[in-house]
């Protein structure tokens, strides 16, 4: 296919500087044409037949080409290779380089994607536990520092630093809170939760939002003081309707508004 392509360049560059006269101009032009119609077709039928199992995460710019990839959509590509992440799947790849569904129907069954941590992590939890009948369930809120270091992922310093987290909050009031360590993956998080879930929910004294000083408001985990400093302040000048109103607070973690609306509360004097 590479001899083909650089023909076809020779060709061009040929025609363009071979002198000719005017009435050869035309039937010189027209046998040129048919000829680089030509191979181009043998070049789109070559690429159409002769595709071979492919790791999308390695594809050079020729194979982009030659495959019907656009330069735009190879550099988004090499662009979310570059922050160190890989594509896993069909559907991820075409997320990342937005081809189009004919494109992605006619390549998908020529991906080969290597075995990545995710799977390698599923193997080994699955090896640990057989079934689900055989692998018990403990109480995320009671586990101890030592039980979570034997996950695979977590370690040590991960292990007493989410024990260190659910003190802060006075225990997890959903297992999704887990995902909210500092460090922790989610891949990590799911395998887990599949041996740690919130089974005793703690009581809690709610942090009431139309009232709480700052220094009350920063004790939460999830608000820093600068956070807590807006809450007050729009509060004062906008004033707080709702848990949705937080939203508007400048610096408020947006993401974690309905984990941290498990600790907040709205009563009026």
């Amino acid at each position: 296919m590479a001899i083909i392509l650089v023909v076809l360049q020779g060709l061009v560059f040929i025609a363009d500087r071979v002198p000719r006269q005017d009435n050869e101009v035309s039937l010189m032009d027209a046998a040129l044409l048919i000829e680089l119609d030509s191979m181009k077709k043998a070049v789109i039928q070559q690429r159409k037949t002769a595709i071979y199992p492919f790791n999308p995460n390695y594809l050079s710019d020729f194979k982009a080409y030659t495959l019907g990839i656009s330069p735009e959509e190879i550099d988004r590509l090499f662009a979310y290779r570059k922050t160190g992440k890989y594509i896993q799947s069909a559907a991820q790849f075409q997320e990342v380089t937005q081809v189009s569904d004919s494109l992605l129907t006619e390549l998908q069954p020529y991906f080969k994607f290597k075995q990545t941590n995710y799977d390698q992590q599923k193997t080994i939890y699955t090896q640990e536990f057989p079934s689900k009948k055989e692998a018990r369930v403990k109480d995320l809120n009671s586990a101890t520092a030592m039980e979570l270091k034997a996950v695979y992922g977590i370690g040590e310093k991960l292990s007493v630093r989410s024990v260190m987290f659910r003190g802060g909050l006075g225990g997890f009031l959903a297992n999704e809170q887990l995902y909210d360590v500092y460090g922790l993956d989610s891949i990590t998080v799911e395998i887990t939760l599949k041996r740690f879930q919130v089974i005793k929910v703690p009581r809690i004294e709610k942090i009431n939002v139309l009232s709480a000083s700052v220094e009350e408001l920063a004790s939460l985990v999830y608000i820093r003081w600068n956070v807590a400093e807006n809450i007050v302040i729009y509060r004062e000048t906008q004033g707080i309707k709702s848990l949705e109103d937080l939203k508007a607070v400048e610096g408020f973690p947006t993401d974690k508004i309905t984990r941290i609306g498990l600790y907040l509360s709205l009563k009026k004097d």
